[in-house]
């Protein structure tokens, strides 16, 4: 299901495509692999909405590449099963798109590429972000893992503001970062929850390389890492 419709800002005028996601199915008709699809072709600003609530398995990983907001509507549940990445936002581009997350869980995501370092295929759970503007806004991110560095959420280069009451937990690393690396961009935490993340390495909650980080109004609890 999509509508467009248009509207002015600052004298400005945009086009805005929304979606209506109405089946759990991993693929198919109105599933949110079909819909995000349809989205990343469109040329305007999307946004995509549930008409359903329950839980949504990943059977492969989600590809953004264009401007988009995914509002879960505090319904939905996204689940790798321990075995998939979950989302990977890229445009292959040396610009920015924005990609707005929200009211949403994220969950057992697991990046299991067999590469290391900054490959998208083996770090970042939930999410792997190369380059782009990702806002998390009352966004679960529970147990997710990946084969390389960090677990929950990757960011390289671009920019990654995580706020309005967010929590990150129970999430692992065997590299640095068990909840976020960030990584040559920048971070801004604002309103959220971490606990009881781990890492193998250094940085329980977050690692930082090379990155501006600004955090305010967050709450840490029973981070930890086995190295520093």
């Amino acid at each position: 299901v999509d509508a467009s419709k248009e509207i002015s800002i600052n004298g400005y005028n945009y086009d805005l495509q929304s979606y209506v996601v109405y089946s759990l199915n991993d693929s198919g008709a109105g599933s949110l692999r079909s819909i995000l699809a349809s989205a990343n072709a469109s040329s305007t600003t999307d946004t995509i909405s549930f008409s359903v609530s329950g839980t949504i398995s990943r059977s492969s990983t989600l590809s953004i590449s264009d401007d988009v907001t995914i509002d879960g509507g505090d319904k939905i549940t996204i689940t790798g099963n321990d075995n998939v990445q979950i989302f990977n936002v890229d445009d292959n581009s040396s610009s920015a798109i924005n990609v707005t997350i929200e009211n949403i869980a994220l969950t057992h995501g697991h990046a299991g590429g067999g590469g290391w370092c900054s490959s998208g295929s083996s770090n970042g759970g939930a999410i792997y972000n190369d380059g782009e503007t990702v806002t998390l806004s009352k966004v679960d991110l529970t147990y997710n893992s990946a084969y390389s560095q960090v677990v929950s959420i990757y960011s390289i280069g671009g920019s990654l503001i995580i706020n309005s009451a967010s929590t990150l937990t129970h999430n692992t690393a065997p590299g640095g970062g068990g909840a976020i690396f960030v990584e040559t961009g920048t971070l801004n935490i604002d309103g959220a929850s971490l606990s009881s993340n781990s890492s193998d390495y250094s940085g329980g909650a977050i690692y930082d390389e090379h990155s501006t980080v600004t955090v305010n109004h967050a709450s840490f609890s029973s981070n930890t890492s086995h190295t520093y």
